[in-house]
């Protein structure tokens, strides 16, 4: 009866997650009405056009090719340009996309975790559909990659709100959980890791939401100050009312990657206009910006200071240090999570900043990859990180019994007894004064170990 019962146990039948249907049908959602949406654009921008004798020989079909290239520049395709194939990320299209993934997953919220790791199949296998009704050199190879990266973002971050809700939800319990859980396998194994692990993420988070911040704060006032400068290079294109519209929107589509430009200038670290063209705080080449208009915002000018992050971060740690303690066992596993998740977002936000923009000297624009990502971590991160370990309540505990040791040794080399009084010769101390002073010497040893 054993055997039977272990062999029944092995040959149960292998279930799928509960949803992953529906997830599936999800992904090819997504990305049809992400390409519809990057269509729908491309016509508005054609038809306010049709008086333009440029555009008399541009059919229907060859704007349904350009708004496929459009759509497929959001997942890491290349887009004609001058004739040229340009590999920047219009980041802002593919957080759209991202969003739009986060409300067709919300809508499914009843599925089982597991079965978001479908939503990628769906995804990739849609983009790679539509794809191929684009006109040659739109990089199906790239296509394919970049659904993936996209579309497996799109599930962490769905995975991880679900998460930290579930998270929530358990500990308003009390501790009484066995009735409170829901049936789902992978949510469960999560949830019960160690509280300090969620610490880190949270803190990665937001970490991370000030960093984007900012560069946001930088970029508006950036904005402001070089406004005329924006005019300017606006009214040289001779853009008409729809023209500047579509200019506008054109510059909306890259404004994560202007973020991470000036986060990375505010870093020190600066970014590329052009092969041998570096901007940053200390440096201003020689000659015109690209006829971009939001680009008359660089500084025109070398500036008299050296700008940098970690000042903030360096008062957020103070803060959070005078608000609650922490002991080195709970830093353990949050300092690790946190400086990872940071570590990584960062990267990605500026790998992904970075590519051709045209031909000749265009091929390279964007902030240097390695430098920028570790210069924002550490004065970001890595400031936070040192302070918070440097007031942990053992380091605190062991910094004050090392200055009691130092002020009782003070005292003794200072007091009348080790000089004796001027013109005097000390007397020898008692048996019982050494004995006395051996044990406090003794003592204040041992509570400094």
């Amino acid at each position: 009866m054993t055997q039977t019962g272990t062999q029944a146990q092995t040959a149960a039948p292998f279930h799928l997650p509960q949803g992953w249907s529906r997830v599936l049908l999800a992904g090819l959602e997504v990305v049809f009405l992400s390409w519809a949406l990057s269509l729908a654009i491309t016509f508005a921008g054609y038809l306010s056009q049709t008086s333009n004798r440029w555009l008399a020989e541009t059919s229907w079909a060859d704007v349904i090719g350009f708004g496929t290239s459009i759509w497929g520049a959001s997942l890491f395709g290349a887009y004609p340009i001058a004739d040229t194939a340009a590999t920047l990320l219009p980041a802002g299209m593919t957080l759209v996309i991202i969003l739009l993934a986060q409300m067709a997953l919300k809508l499914r919220s009843d599925v089982h975790l597991a079965a978001l790791l479908t939503f990628p199949l769906g995804f990739t296998f849609g983009a790679l559909l539509l794809s191929m009704t684009a006109p040659s050199g739109i990089g199906i190879g790239r296509i394919f990659l970049g659904s993936l990266l996209v579309s497996g973002l799109s599930i962490l971050w769905q995975g991880l709100r679900r998460l930290r809700k579930y998270r929530m939800d358990l500990d308003e319990n009390l501790g009484y959980l066995n009735d409170d859980r829901v049936d789902d396998q992978l949510l469960n194994f999560l949830a019960s890791g160690p509280r300090d692990l969620y610490r880190g993420l949270e803190i990665g988070w937001r970490v991370t939401l000030a960093n984007l911040a900012i560069g946001l704060i930088a970029l508006v006032a950036a904005v402001i100050v070089g406004f005329s400068r924006i005019s300017e290079i606006a009214q040289a294109l001779g853009a008409g009312t729809w023209e500047k519209i579509l200019l506008v929107l054109a510059q909306l589509a890259y404004l994560p990657d202007l973020l991470a430009w000036s986060l990375s200038w505010i870093a020190g670290t600066g970014f590329y206009l052009g092969v041998d063209t570096w901007y940053g705080p200390g440096s201003y080449p020689p000659g015109p910006v690209p006829a971009i208009p939001v680009l008359g915002a660089i500084p025109a000018s070398t500036e008299s200071f050296w700008p940098a992050i970690w000042p903030f971060f360096l008062a957020w740690a103070l803060l959070a240090v005078w608000r609650s303690e922490r002991k080195l066992s709970q830093l353990r596993y949050t300092v690790p999570v946190a400086g990872a998740f940071i570590f990584l977002t960062t990267f990605l936000l500026i790998w992904t900043s970075q590519g051709a923009l045209g031909p000749g000297r265009l091929t390279l624009v964007g902030p240097p990859v390695l430098r920028a990502t570790f210069s924002i971590w550490f004065q970001s991160f890595g400031i936070y990180a040192l302070i918070r370990l440097a007031f942990a309540t053992e380091v605190k505990a062991r910094f004050q019994v090392y200055t009691k040791s130092v002020s009782h040794r003070l005292s003794r080399v200072g007091s009348p007894a080790a000089h004796g009084v001027i013109g005097v010769l000390p007397s020898k101390p008692k048996p019982a004064t050494v004995v006395e002073e051996a044990a406090v010497e003794t003592a204040t040893e041992n509570e400094g170990n």
